[in-house]
C-alpha cells in the first residue's frame, strides 16, 4: 500500500564523467576512472567543473572495478587489461599490485572489503586477499555440478511421476535447447550475498555458448549451477532477504517478445518470476541494501534507456517509479548507498552525477473529518490502484477500483478539504484530475488515455473530473507534486519551488523560489488550504502563502524527516533514525511509522513491538498520556479512518489487518454518550466488547436524566440489549478501576448503590412507557437486584402465554431449585407448579407436596407448612401464631426448636383474647429473656418480662442492671411491704455503690433509707464533698462532717496527688523511650545490615530448602480471634521488639485518654476543699500541679504524634546542592523522617494515629490562680 516517492535529489555535471568507466563513492567525495585519468569529485560543490581535482593519469585502459578501501585510504584499480593498482590518496602514489595474464572479465570485492573475486578473459576464478595475496584459483567452467550436488533415490523422479495431458512420453527428459539473446554483451558479471560466504558468477559457457549461474563459496570452491534456462539474460544481482536470499537475474521469452525476471535458489534451481512490459530490455538490476527496492536499467529502444525501480508486496510486484532519460544518453555507472539503503547513485553519458533518496509513503487522503472517504492509492507502472478504507478493505495487490493510464505513472496527490481530489500526474506530461463522490449518478467524462474499471469497490467512486497538461520544458526533473487547490500546484526541483497555475488546461509556472538548500518536503496544511509547510534537508521548516508568494520561518528539527504533517497546529515528523518529533522537540524513539486519526496520534514503535495512541490534544506535553496494544512483528500503519475506531496496518509480507485500538473506541464511545446517541454507543460497545457498565459510569447524572432517551433508543434495535446491559451492571466504578487510564481527570464520588439505582430507575420509566414491551428487562432489573420474589409476583398478573414466555426467561437467569423456593414463598401453587415444570426437578419431589398443600383449608396453617419447608422459620411461626384454633403446645416446641421467641412474642402480643395465648406469650418471652440475661443484658429482659407482666421477674432483672427507678416502680405496682422495700433499697444501693454510680446511691440512702451517714459516705466516693458537706448540715450531722468528713477529704487530696505523680513518671518515661526507639529505626533505616550471600552453599539445594512452606507460613489471621491475639502481640511493651514505638504510643494515648477523668475529679476536690475549709493553700498547690502536668503533656504531644497522615506528599526535586540553605536542608531531612514514620505508622488503629483532644478548663477555678 505504499508508493515510491522521491525525497530528495542532488545533481553535478562535468565533463570529465562523461566517459567514466568505474567510480565510487566515499560520503560527498565521488572517486572515477575514464579512460585517461583518475579523478575527484565534491558532488556539494556548486561548480563541479571547477572542483574537480585530477589525481593522476591513468595508462591500463578500461577500469573495471574502482574501490575505495578506507583502512589504508587507498583506491584500489582493477583494469579489464589484467592490471591491480592501488592509488594512495595520502601519497598521491600509484603501485602495481597484481597482473592476469589474459585479461580480466570481471570482478567484484566481498561485503566485508577482505575478499576480491576476478575472472580472468582465460576462464578462472581468482581470489585475493586485501593485501593481495592469491587465496584460490579454479577453473570457471567446470562440468561438475559443485559440491551441493543434489542426491536422488529416484522418489519424486520424473520417471515416475502422473504427467496427466503430457502423456506417457513425458516421462523420458527432453533436451533444452539454450541460446543467447541477441542483444547480449556476453559480459561476466560477479555479484556476491550480503554475508559475504557466496558468491555467484553469470558467464557466457565457452563450449556452448549460452549462460549458467554457477555460484561459489568464500574459500573457492564450485557449490552448485544453475539449470539450464535458454535466453538467460546478462543481469545478475542477489537479494539479500530470506533464508538465503534469491539470485535475481532475467530471461527472454522469444515466443512472446518480452523478458521476465527470474530468480534461482543458491541451488541453482529457479524460483519464481515476475514480467517485464513487452518492448523493454533489462540491462543490469541491483539490489538495494535491504532488498526492498529492485533497480533495473531499461533500454526501451535503440538509443533509449531508463530506470525502473520495482517493489514486493503480498507476492506481487509492482513497478513504482520509472525515470526514462533523454534519448543518447545511457547510465555509465550505477550504484545504490551503503549507508543509507533508499539513495541511487548514477552517472549518466552526458557528464552529470545524480543522487537520489526514495522512501515507501502512504497516499492517501488526510481529512480528519467524516467525509474523509479513506482513500488510498497504490502506484503499479501504468495503473493506479484505488482502495477506500472507511467501506471495505480490500488485501492488495486486488482493489476497489484501478484506473490505468496511456503512460506511466509519475506523481500522484489526494486533496482533502470540503471534498476529496485525487490528482495524479504521468509521464506524457498530463494531469488528470479526480473527484471522490460516494454515489454518483451524472454523467462521467470519458478521456482516451484514461480507463476506470471497477475491480472490488462499493458506493464511493473514482470520476474524473478534468485532464490538463504541464508546459514545462522538464516535468522529469520535478518532484514533490502537491496539490493546493484545484488550480494551483507546487513542486520542487532540488532548491527551488515552483509554484505552477491552472491557465484554461494548461499548466504553466506562476512563479519560482530558490531557496538555501534542498527542498526534501512539500505538505498543505490541512486548515489554511493556501498555505504550504516546506521541509528542508536541513532540517528547516518554511511556511509559503499562495495568495501573496510570501515564506516565512516556522521552525528547525534537529535532523531531516522524510515524513511530516501538520497536525493541528504542530509540526510532526518521523526521522530514518526513528525519531518522532514535535515542532522540534523528540517525544519518542524507535519508531516506525504514524498517522494522525481524529483525535489521536497513532505511532508504531519498535520496541517490543507496540502501536501506541498519543492524543493530539497532548501532542506538547512532555508527559504525554500514551495507551498501547501489542502488534505483529515489522507492521507498519497505512491509515486510520476518522472519526471511526478503524486503524489498518500492513504487514512486512503485505496483507493488511485493521485493527481497532481501545484508545480511539473509548474516545469515539464518549462522544457518542455525551450527545445521547445512546443507540451507536451500545452498538460499538458491543462490537469492540467494551464493558457496558461505561454508559453509566461515564457521566451518572445525565444517564440517569435521560434514562427514557436509553430504553428507547438501544431497544429499537432489540430489546434484549436492556437486559444485556441490565445483566452487565456491577457496583464497580470501571472510569476508576479497568478504563482509569482514560479517565484521568475524572473526580466522582463513588455510588456504592449503582446496581440498585440504575435498576430502580430503568425499571420506572420501562413500567411507565410500555410494561409488557419491557416485561424481559423489567424482570431481568428485578433479579439483578436479588429480588426475585418481586420478579414472579409481576409474573402473577400476567396472562397464561406472557406467564410461560416469563417464566422460561427467568429459568434461563436464576437457578431452577432457587426460582422454585421463590415460587413457593409467594404462596401461589399454580404459579409454584409452572416454574417447578421448568426446572430440572423429578415431579416426584414436588407433586405430592404442593397437592398436600392445596388440600389444607386454612391459609395460614398452608403458609406455616410453606415456610417451615423454605426454613422461613420467623415466618413460619408467625403464620403458625395465627392458626384457629391456637395450638399452644405446638407453638411452644416449635419455637423452643429454631429459637424464634420474638416473633412469638410480637404476634401473640396482638392476640386477642390474651388468656388463650398467656401461656405461650410468657413461655416465649421467659425463653428470650434468659438468653438476654446471659448475655448481661438485664434492662431488656426486664422490658421483656414487664410486657408480658411477669413483673416479680422483671423487678429482678431491673435490679441485677441498677435501674432503681424502674424497680421502685415495679415494687409499688407489687404492693410490696415496708420491710421488703427497705431490703431491695438497700440491696439496689450496694450495687449502685460497686458500680460506681455513687449520686444515685447516695439518692437512695437519704431519701428512701434515711440514713444520711450511708448517703454521705457514697457521696465521698465519689469525691462530691461539696454535696456531702450541704448534707450533713441539712440533716444536723456536724459531728460526723467535722471529723469523717475532713479525715477523707484528707486522704483524698494524698490520692490525688500521687496519681498525678504517677502520671507524670509514665509520661516521661514513655516519652523518653520512644524517642529512643525512633532513633534506632532511623538508623536502621540508613544503615541496613548486609545481605547474606548464601549462593554457593545452597547452590544446589537453594529450591528445596528456601521454597518449603512450613504449617504456619499460610496463615492469614482472617478470623478475628486470631487478628486480636496478633494485634496484642504487637502492642507488647516488651523492650527491642519490633513494634515497641507502636506499643508506646498506644500506652501514652490511654495515659493522654485518662487525664481528663483525673482532671475532674481534682475539679471536684478543689471545690470541696473551698466550701470546708478556711485555707486555700493546699487547694492551690493542687491546680498548680494539675496545670503543670497539663503543660507538660501538651508539650510533648507534638513528639510523639509528629506525623501527619492528611498531608500529600508530592514528589519534589531534593536539592542539597549549592543553592541550597540550611533551613532547606533541614526541611528536607524533617520531611523524609515524617514520611518515613507515616508510612510505618498506618498499622496503627486508625483512632490511635492522632492524639486525643485537650480536656477543657472547667475544672479550674479562677480564684484559685
Amino acid at each position: 500500500m505504499r508508493n515510491l516517492t522521491l525525497i530528495d535529489k542532488k545533481a553535478a555535471s562535468c565533463s570529465f564523467l562523461k566517459d567514466c568507466c568505474a567510480a565510487t563513492i566515499e560520503r560527498n567525495l565521488l572517486f572515477f576512472a575514464n579512460q585517461n585519468e583518475l579523478c575527484k569529485l565534491d558532488v556539494d560543490q556548486p561548480n563541479a567543473e571547477d572542483s574537480v581535482e585530477v589525481l593522476g593519469p591513468l595508462d591500463v585502459g578500461s577500469v573495471l572495478d574502482l574501490k575505495y578501501l578506507p583502512e589504508e585510504d587507498v583506491l584500489a584499480i582493477v583494469a579489464k587489461i589484467g592490471s591491480v593498482s592501488v592509488y594512495n590518496l595520502s601519497l598521491s602514489e600509484f603501485e602495481v599490485v597484481g597482473d592476469v595474464s589474459g585479461g580480466i572479465a570481471g570482478c567484484c570485492w566481498s561485503p566485508d572489503m577482505e575478499t576480491l573475486v576476478v575472472i580472468s578473459e582465460t576462464g578462472n576464478v581468482l581470489m585475493m586477499s586485501r593485501m593481495w595475496d592469491v587465496l584460490q584459483e579454479a577453473p570457471l567452467f567446470q562440468q561438475d555440478f559443485g559440491e551441493a550436488k543434489f542426491v536422488s533415490v529416484g522418489w519424486g523422479s520424473k520417471e515416475t511421476q502422473f504427467h496427466g495431458s503430457e502423456g506417457k512420453g513425458a516421462r523420458s527428459k527432453q533436451q533444452i535447447e539454450c541460446s543467447l539473446a541477441d542483444w547480449d554483451d556476453r559480459g561476466t558479471r560477479i555479484v556476491w550475498r550480503a554475508d559475504g560466504l557466496f558468491f555467484a558468477v553469470n558467464a557466457v559457457e565457452q563450449s556452448t555458448g549460452h549462460r549458467l549461474i554457477r555460484v561459489f563459496n568464500r574459500e573457492g570452491f564450485l557449490q552448485s549451477t544453475s539449470e539450464l534456462v535458454s535466453q538467460l539474460c546478462q543481469s545478475l544481482s542477489w537479494r539479500s532477504s530470506g533464508a538465503s536470499g534469491l539470485i535475481t537475474s532475467t530471461v527472454f521469452l522469444v515466443q512472446q517478445g518480452k523478458q521476465q525476471v527470474a530468480f534461482f535458489e543458491k541451488n541453482g534451481l529457479r524460483h519464481g518470476e515476475f514480467d517485464i512490459p513487452v518492448g523493454q530490455q533489462v540491462l543490469e538490476s541491483y539490489w538495494n541494501g535491504d532488498s526492498t527496492i529492485l533497480a533495473m536499467i531499461i533500454r526501451f529502444e535503440q538509443d533509449v534507456y531508463g530506470l525502473q525501480l520495482w517493489t514486493m508486496a503480498n507476492y506481487h510486484w509492482y513497478m513504482k517509479h520509472t525515470r526514462p532519460f533523454e534519448k543518447g544518453l545511457r547510465p555509465l555507472w550505477v550504484m545504490w548507498d551503503v549507508i543509507e539503503t533508499n539513495r541511487l547513485h548514477i552517472i549518466l553519458s552526458n557528464g552529470t552525477y545524480v543522487m537520489t533518496d526514495y522512501q515507501p509513503v502512504v497516499t492517501s487522503s488526510r481529512d480528519l473529518t467524516s467525509s474523509d472517504p479513506a482513500c488510498i492509492a497504490v502506484v503499479d507502472n501504468c495503473k493506479l490502484k484505488i482502495t477506500f478504507l472507511r467501506e471495505s478493505i480490500v488485501p492488495p495487490p486486488m482493489c476497489g477500483w484501478e484506473i490505468e493510464f496511456s503512460s506511466s505513472i509519475h506523481s500522484v496527490d489526494l486533496l482533502s478539504s470540503f471534498s476529496s481530489r485525487l490528482t495524479v500526474l504521468t509521464h506524457s506530461g498530463l494531469v488528470h484530475f479526480f473527484r471522490l463522490p460516494h454515489c454518483e449518478t451524472e454523467e462521467k467524462l470519458c478521456h482516451p488515455d484514461v480507463k476506470i474499471v471497477c475491480k472490488e469497490g462499493g458506493h464511493f467512486r473514482p470520476v474524473l473530473d478534468f485532464t490538463a497538461s504541464l508546459s514545462l520544458p522538464t516535468n522529469d526533473q520535478l518532484y514533490h507534486f502537491r496539490l493546493v487547490n484545484p488550480s494551483t500546484i507546487v513542486a520542487a526541483a532540488i532548491n527551488q519551488l515552483l509554484v505552477l497555475e491552472l491557465n484554461e488546461t494548461i499548466f504553466t509556472i506562476k512563479d519560482t523560489i530558490t531557496l538555501d538548500a534542498r527542498i526534501g518536503g512539500i505538505e498543505v496544511l490541512r486548515s489554511q488550504q493556501n498555505m504550504v509547510l516546506i521541509h528542508l534537508v536541513d532540517g528547516k521548516f518554511l511556511e509559503l502563502n499562495i495568495d501573496d508568494i510570501k515564506i516565512s520561518h516556522s521552525v528547525v528539527f534537529p535532523e531531516f524527516c522524510h515524513r511530516m504533517e501538520w497536525i493541528d497546529g504542530h509540526v510532526v515528523g518521523l526521522a530514518a533514525s526513528g525519531r518522532l518529533y514535535v515542532d522540534g522537540k523528540e517525544i519518542l524513539a524507535a519508531v516506525s511509522s504514524f498517522v494522525a486519526h481524529s483525535h489521536f496520534l497513532l505511532v508504531t514503535s519498535l520496541q517490543k513491538h507496540r502501536l501506541l495512541c498519543l492524543p493530539l490534544a497532548g501532542l506538547s506535553n512532555p508527559s504525554l498520556a500514551i495507551t498501547e496494544r501489542a502488534i505483529e512483528r515489522g507492521a507498519k500503519l497505512v491509515h486510520a479512518v476518522a472519526t471511526e475506531t478503524t486503524v489498518i496496518l500492513q504487514m512486512p509480507r503485505g496483507n493488511l489487518e485493521a485493527i481497532h485500538p481501545r484508545a480511539l473506541s473509548l474516545n469515539i464511545m464518549k462522544a457518542l454518550i455525551d450527545r445521547q446517541s445512546y443507540s451507536d454507543a451500545f452498538v460499538l460497545m458491543k462490537k469492540q466488547r467494551i464493558n457496558l457498565n461505561l454508559l453509566y459510569d461515564h457521566n451518572p447524572n445525565a444517564f440517569l436524566e435521560h434514562c427514557l432517551q436509553f430504553v428507547e433508543q438501544v431497544s429499537n434495535v432489540d430489546v434484549a440489549n436492556l437486559n444485556l446491559f441490565l445483566g452487565e451492571l456491577q457496583d464497580e466504578d470501571f472510569t476508576t478501576t479497568m478504563y482509569q487510564s482514560h479517565y484521568e481527570n475524572k473526580s466522582s464520588p463513588k455510588d456504592k448503590e449503582k446496581v440498585n439505582t440504575v435498576c430502580s430507575r430503568l425499571r420506572e420509566v420501562m413500567i411507565e412507557t410500555d410494561s409488557l414491551k419491557y416485561l424481559l428487562p423489567i424482570i431481568t432489573s428485578y433479579i439483578k437486584q436479588g429480588m426475585v420474589d418481586q420478579g414472579l409476583k409481576r409474573v402473577q398478573v400476567l396472562t397464561e402465554s406472557l406467564k410461560d414466555q416469563a417464566l422460561k426467561y427467568m429459568a434461563v437467569l436464576v437457578d431452577g431449585e432457587q426460582l422454585y423456593k421463590e415460587a413457593l414463598a409467594t404462596y401461589d401453587l399454580q404459579l409454584t407448579l409452572m416454574v417447578a415444570h421448568r426446572s430440572q426437578k423429578d415431579p416426584k419431589e414436588y407433586l405430592a407436596f404442593l397437592n398436600d398443600l392445596k388440600a389444607m383449608s386454612d391459609e395460614n396453617e398452608r403458609r406455616f407448612t410453606i415456610d417451615n419447608s423454605l426454613k422461613c422459620y420467623d415466618s413460619a411461626v408467625r403464620h403458625l401464631c395465627r392458626c384457629s384454633p391456637v395450638r399452644t403446645e405446638q407453638i411452644i416446641a416449635y419455637m423452643k426448636l429454631h429459637r424464634t421467641y420474638v416473633p412469638v412474642v410480637d404476634e401473640l402480643c396482638t392476640v386477642s383474647p390474651k388468656d388463650e395465648v398467656k401461656t405461650a406469650l410468657q413461655a416465649a418471652a421467659c425463653l428470650q429473656a434468659e438468653i438476654l440475661a446471659s448475655k448481661d443484658n438485664h434492662e431488656e429482659a426486664g422490658y421483656l418480662y414487664q410486657r408480658v407482666e411477669a413483673y416479680d421477674l422483671a423487678l429482678h432483672s431491673f435490679e441485677q442492671c441498677g435501674m432503681w427507678a424502674n424497680c421502685l416502680s415495679l415494687a409499688s405496682q407489687l404492693q410490696l411491704s415496708e420491710v421488703e422495700t427497705k431490703t431491695l433499697v438497700s440491696k439496689l444501693v450496694l450495687r449502685l455503690r460497686s458500680s460506681k454510680k455513687h449520686s444515685d446511691a447516695a439518692q437512695l440512702a437519704e431519701h428512701h433509707l434515711g440514713d444520711y451517714q450511708l448517703a454521705g459516705q457514697c457521696l465521698t466516693d465519689g469525691l462530691f464533698f461539696r454535696e456531702a458537706w450541704a448534707l450533713a448540715y441539712r440533716h444536723n450531722i456536724a459531728n460526723w462532717a467535722e471529723t469523717t468528713l475532713k479525715n477523707e477529704l484528707n486522704e483524698a487530696f494524698q490520692l490525688i496527688e500521687a496519681k498525678l505523680e504517677q502520671v507524670e513518671q509514665e509520661c516521661c518515661k514513655y516519652s523518653l523511650r520512644l524517642s529512643v526507639v525512633r532513633q534506632d529505626l532511623l538508623y536502621k533505616r540508613d544503615h541496613p545490615p548486609p545481605e547474606t550471600d548464601h549462593g554457593d552453599l545452597y547452590s544446589e539445594t537453594g529450591s528445596s530448602i528456601f521454597t518449603h512452606t512450613t504449617g504456619t507460613s499460610g496463615r492469614t489471621f482472617r478470623s478475628s480471634k486470631n487478628r486480636r491475639k496478633q494485634e496484642r502481640k504487637k502492642l507488647r511493651l516488651k523492650e527491642g521488639s519490633p513494634f515497641e514505638d507502636m506499643a508506646i504510643i498506644n500506652e501514652l494515648h490511654v495515659l493522654y485518654s485518662s487525664i481528663t477523668t483525673v482532671l475532674q475529679d481534682v475539679g471536684r476536690l478543689l471545690r470541696g476543699e473551698l466550701i470546708i475549709s478556711k485555707d486555700w493553700s493546699r487547694a492551690k498547690c493542687l491546680q498548680n500541679k494539675a496545670e503543670a502536668l497539663l503543660r507538660l503533656m501538651e508539650e510533648k504531644k507534638k513528639d510523639i504524634w509528629n506525623f501527619s497522615f492528611d498531608r500529600k506528599h508530592q514528589e519534589n526535586d531534593k536539592n542539597f546542592g549549592p543553592s541550597a540553605t540550611t533551613e532547606m536542608i533541614i526541611s528536607q531531612v524533617n520531611q523524609e523522617k515524617e514520611e518515613f514514620f507515616s508510612t510505618r505508622y498506618l498499622e496503627l488503629d486508625i483512632k490511635i494515629r492522632s492524639p486525643p483532644d485537650s480536656p477543657d478548663t472547667a475544672w479550674k477555678l479562677d480564684s484559685l490562680k
